[in-house]
């Protein structure tokens, strides 16, 4: 990967959205398990992602009714 590049990928219900700037490749998860859910989880790697400080930040949301 290329400093300022991304990419999407989709797994059944799991949208991952990786970017790399200068220092830090960064993953963005959303996980959606059913129409009134999902969450968002963040994993960032500082060597090149090599190694990953997995679900640094982590958030369910859940629709309000």
């Amino acid at each position: 990967m290329h400093h300022g590049t991304g990419s999407v990928a989709v797994s059944g219900r799991t949208v991952t959205v990786t970017s790399e700037s200068p220092g830090v490749v960064v993953r963005e998860h959303y996980v959606v398990p059913d129409a009134d859910n999902w969450i968002y989880r963040l994993d960032y790697s500082k060597d090149g992602g090599r190694s990953w400080d997995e679900g640094s930040i982590e958030f369910t949301f859940r629709r309000s009714k």
